[in-house]
């Protein structure tokens, strides 16, 4: 098994500084490349030096082979499995390897890049891997025929359950594959809850609570992957009607959106937020680098969803079979403890724990006190399932509904919001202007003809004039 055999010397492959300095230097023919440190080195020999490995790297591309994947991952996702993969692709092959990863601003803007690459060169677009950005994002790639089959050896299959809480760990087509999954729920800032007397937040609708006007951070759902699950997750828990209306209140109470929910922890850390909407392990990272006694976490009680983070190779790949060498170690036992082992340890990451937990329930009790995951999801229960299927039909119009309704008129929203507190929080007042514009039966019909350009920003248009005038008639 891929995992097994390569165990034994992963620590000695994975740690030569040339190939890990390589992958951080290339810079991506399609995009916005991955890479750390070198933006104005602030000396010229620094400078110099970084060109000379720049040279040296472009050497190694044409002499060896490559791979191209494209990923909203974070950068010590991809310095650590650079290294891992670089190590183990020696070892089976005797032939170095480039990996090169694009990122064009995270989850929304990858897939929009990817669509629109598709439709201008429709038999491949010069990538191998779409790596990362939740289950929602694959089902619109894999429906719209951008991905390929591979199918993992079925000893590997065979240790992957089909699904959790009712989202699938892999396509039944094999077309993609979950590499790790992720919770989500709310992070908050220990001292200064207790220094404001506020209540912890214990379910998706507390984010509505008036007291916690200008108290959350949130990233916007139209560019954050995460950010779009958890509006998802909060519309099929609560239901249409009352979830629409926690989006609103909790939209009210945000400080401001931002592009990334990378930046949600560091808000919530440094103070300027005390909630921030928050992936586990976007949490727990904070958490090992602040303490617990800082940053508590806590998943909203009865509705514990599991997302999925998948891997998929994408159509006319240049370099199919390595691409398929990458996906079977991801898989592997030696890729998945990469995911959930604390940094330093044997098998685990060189230098950054990655705080994810494993697709493979078998190896939580194998890896035993050298996991950085806190919970083992496989032995949790829940009462909500998700609907993916409901989740991907809709997406790119949930996000244009909240980009419409709650981020474009914020200043409007907000504004009301704080009208709404000072006049005694009726709860009537609440329920008219947080009034979804379009009831769920019509949003699936609406869905159908989401991909006419007219038909769609004329209903967005609408949906937004709509919105500036509830909250401006709140008194």
């Amino acid at each position: 098994m891929v995992g097994d055999m390569f165990l034994g010397s992963v620590v000695s492959n994975r740690s030569v500084f040339f190939q890990k300095g390589c992958a951080k230097v290339i810079q991506g023919i399609h995009g916005r490349a991955r890479s750390r440190g070198l933006t104005l080195l602030g000396g010229i020999g620094l400078l110099a030096m970084g060109l000379m490995l720049l040279a040296g790297c472009r050497r190694r591309g044409i002499e060896g082979d490559q791979l191209i994947i494209i990923t909203p991952h974070w950068q010590g996702v991809v310095d650590e499995f650079t290294a891992a993969f670089e190590g183990y692709y020696l070892e089976k092959t005797g032939r170095p390897i480039t990996l090169e990863w694009l990122d064009q601003g995270g989850t929304a803007d990858d897939l929009r890049y990817v669509q629109s690459e598709f439709e201008r060169s429709p038999k491949g677009i010069g990538i191998d891997l779409f790596y990362g950005g939740g289950i929602d994002a694959f089902k619109v790639l894999h429906e719209s025929g951008f991905l390929v089959p591979f199918k993992l050896p079925d000893a590997l299959l065979e240790e992957i359950p089909a699904e959790l809480f009712g989202m699938p760990l892999y396509e039944a087509g094999h077309h993609w594959y979950g590499t790790a999954v992720s919770g989500f729920g709310v992070m908050y800032n220990k001292p200064l809850l207790e220094r404001q007397g506020l209540a912890q937040i214990g379910s998706w609708s507390d984010l509505a609570r008036p007291e916690y006007f200008g108290l959350i951070s949130a990233a916007d759902p139209g560019r954050s992957g995460t950010a779009h699950t958890m509006c998802e997750i909060i519309l099929q828990s609560e239901g249409w009607e009352e979830g629409f209306r926690t989006l609103v209140g909790m939209s009210a109470n945000t400080r401001k959106f931002s592009n990334t929910s990378s930046q949600i922890p560091k808000e919530v850390s440094s103070g300027e937020a005390v909630f921030g909407l928050a992936i586990d392990f976007y949490a727990y990272t904070e958490i090992d680098l602040v303490g617990e006694d800082k940053i508590g976490y806590v998943m909203p009680e009865g509705a514990v969803v599991y997302n999925p983070d998948p891997i998929g190779i994408l159509k006319g790949a240049p370099h199919r079979e390595i691409a398929e060498m990458f996906v079977e170690f991801v898989m592997s036992e030696a890729g998945q403890q990469i995911w959930m082992q604390r940094a330093a340890t044997p098998g685990g990451p060189l230098e950054q724990s990655l705080n994810r937990a494993s697709v493979l329930p078998g190896l939580y009790e194998k890896v035993g006190d050298r996991s950085v995951v806190r919970v083992n999801p496989f032995e949790l229960t829940s009462t909500q399932n998700y609907d993916p299927e409901k989740g991907s039909m809709r997406y790119t119009l949930i996000n244009d509904l909240i980009k419409a309704c709650m981020i474009e008129p914020h200043v409007e929203l907000k504004q009301a919001w704080q009208r709404w507190i000072t006049a005694g929080s009726d709860p009537e007042v609440f329920k008219r202007f947080t009034q979804a514009p379009v009831d769920e039966d019509a949003v699936e019909r609406l869905a159908e003809r989401w991909g006419d350009p007219a038909f769609r920003n004329e209903t967005i248009l609408e949906w937004k004039q709509n919105a500036v005038r509830l909250y401006r008639a709140v008194p």
